[in-house]
């Protein structure tokens, strides 16, 4: 059986995947999630600047897990609502 999640993940197009990791000493600290999570919207908010999304008009899915061979925590992300020629065209970077 499909999990539930899976199912509503799967009724959109999502334009982007991403997958981020981090320093393996960054796990042991007690503020590392609150961190990392801030380091992902950072980026999510930076990809609407970029591209003139307004945020009611963009979305995103985030999961994170352990890493099979080392242990190392790390995030997997989808984003939609940008632009068709952000897929295409290069506008500028994204620091």
């Amino acid at each position: 059986m499909e999990s539930p999640i899976l199912h509503f993940l799967q009724r959109f197009e999502w334009q982007f995947f991403l997958s981020l990791t981090f320093r393996q000493e960054w796990i042991v600290t007690k503020s590392a999630g609150r961190v990392r999570l801030a380091m992902f919207h950072s980026l999510e908010r930076e990809v609407r600047r970029v591209f003139e999304v307004r945020p009611s008009d963009s979305a995103w899915a985030l999961r994170q897990e352990l890493g099979e061979r080392t242990g190392r925590l790390h995030f997997h992300g989808l984003l939609l609502g940008q632009p068709s020629w952000a897929l295409t065209e290069r506008p500028g970077s994204i620091s």
